[in-house]
């Protein structure tokens, strides 16, 4: 999925036929009532605003970080920072979005392991976090995603793998 925040891609002359016959796709959005309706978190744990882009495999989504997130009045009120398991929390969401969103694991999940987590830097008040997740893997029930959080300026926050059960009992 190319985005604004991705790396621009070298024009050869090859490069510009090809994006000249292939028809611009227009993205998939999520609002804030859908994912309301989709993740059974509320405020102040519903860690997406919206959603920017996804497909079966990937996801772009938006988490606005306010000085009026609870967690600030205790997480370094002097200098707030967005607490790094609040960070994988978000990404968590996202990836759990795009997985609900494929008709293979439209139930409820769960998280089910966290790995390789890096936090590569700090968000605070007035950041917005672009949150990305990939699929990677999925066995059975589980499925693994690789995720990133950098603000939408493209300063780097935090990358790792999440993996999510999900309860085939909870089908309607």
């Amino acid at each position: 999925m190319t985005t604004t925040l991705d790396a621009p891609v070298a024009q050869t002359e090859t490069a510009q036929t090809e994006t000249a016959e292939a028809p611009a796709r227009t993205p998939k959005t999520v609002s804030h009532a859908e994912i309301r309706e989709i993740l059974p978190h509320r405020d102040f744990f519903l860690m997406v605003d919206r959603v920017l882009d996804y497909d079966d495999t990937s996801i772009r989504a938006v988490k606005n970080v306010t000085a009026t997130e609870p967690f600030f009045r205790g997480h370094f009120p002097d200098a707030p920072v967005f607490p790094g398991v609040m960070l994988i929390e978000a990404c968590g969401q996202t990836g759990g979005i795009m997985l609900a969103k494929s008709e293979r694991f439209n139930t409820r999940g769960y998280l089910a392991q966290v790995n390789d987590f890096k936090f590569l830097g700090f968000a605070g008040p007035g950041d917005t976090l672009i949150l990305s997740a990939r699929f990677v893997s999925a066995l059975g029930s589980f499925a693994k995603v690789s995720v990133e959080a950098e603000t939408a300026e493209g300063r780097k926050v935090a990358r790792g793998t999440i993996s999510y059960f999900f309860d085939e009992s909870a089908r309607g």
